[in-house]
């Protein structure tokens, strides 16, 4: 058996390197790994069902291009839900066993960095790079960093290494300034059943033009409003409404990319009462206003596959 010391003889090597090629996005799955220096760039789609990536000496830095609206991910104990949409990034610690179990396939862009590389950036900027929890980040600047990487190193442009460097010093600070914040608490034994967590994935799909509020969210889980709101917060590390609102969005950025449909249609169709709230949300998240993705001005993060 070959033995396995970086995420690039994994995914190389390991269950996914005979994974079939399921998705196509601006990003085309291609199942390769590119490398300038110390940065490798591993383009990949895993299968539904639990991928476990051993423990290695990296980092990695997962950019989800296409995804189920809910993981489950755990570094090292027993995963637990993670709610993401395309543009989401997933950073793993080094030197762990990370599972991820999802119920769909998924395209994942990923950057793998070594740990020597971290903590000579630490030695030299004073900055740490801190993984608290399994937890979706959304960072529209660092996403267009990774998507920008992946598109000058596929293309071998000339100069790739030197903006590799410069991306890599991007990334690694963007992640150090997040672990600098109050970590996300997720308070309270109360816990949503795997099932009810599916059903209300399920419900929220189905009703985003509908009012979703909590009172109604708690009696499709069968719970009181209060404690469902502690519940779901503790089970998805989100509130009902950042998450109906991160579902929401990816509906809409959909529906931009896929039809012609009128931006008004579509931000009603999405449950948004007023295009000016709308595109303010829209742009909050992605980094681009509607009229800007459907002009093409697009920033790396949009475009993804839904």
């Amino acid at each position: 058996m070959t033995q396995i010391r970086s995420y690039h003889d994994w995914y190389r090597d390991g269950p996914l390197s005979t994974a079939p090629q399921l998705h196509r996005t601006l990003v085309p799955q291609e199942d390769r790994v590119f490398q300038a220096g110390t940065v490798q760039l591993i383009n990949a789609s895993p299968p539904a069902g639990a991928v476990v990536e051993p423990p290695v000496p990296e980092y990695a830095l997962h950019l989800l291009l296409g995804s189920a609206p809910l993981l489950r991910v755990g570094f090292n104990r027993r995963p637990r839900w993670v709610a993401v949409s395309p543009g989401a990034l997933l950073l793993a610690p080094a030197d762990t066993c990370c599972e991820f179990v999802a119920e769909a396939p998924a395209h994942v862009l990923t950057v793998a960095i070594p740990k020597a590389v971290v903590e000579e950036f630490s030695d030299d900027t004073g900055h740490r790079v801190h993984v608290r929890q399994e937890e979706s980040i959304r960072d529209p600047r660092l996403a267009e960093v990774v998507l920008t990487l992946w598109q000058e190193m596929s293309e071998d442009a000339p100069g790739q290494h030197l903006f590799a460097d410069q991306a890599l010093r991007e990334i690694l600070a963007a992640l150090a300034r997040r672990g600098s914040r109050p970590e996300p608490a997720r308070r309270g034994r109360e816990q949503l059943a795997n099932r009810t967590v599916r059903r209300l994935r399920d419900y929220v799909e189905s009703s985003l033009a509908e009012e979703l509020d909590v009172p109604v969210l708690a009696q499709v889980a069968g719970l009181s409003p209060a404690h469902f709101a502690r519940a779901f917060a503790a089970t998805v590390g989100m509130t009902p409404f950042r998450y109906v609102m991160t579902r929401r969005l990816a509906h809409a950025c959909e529906m931009l990319q896929r039809t012609r449909r009128s931006a008004l249609d579509i931000a009603l169709d999405a449950g948004f009462k007023t295009p000016s709230h709308f595109a303010a949300r829209f742009r909050q998240e992605f980094g681009v206003t509607p009229r800007e993705l459907r002009a093409g001005r697009r920033t790396a993060n949009v475009g993804l596959e839904f």
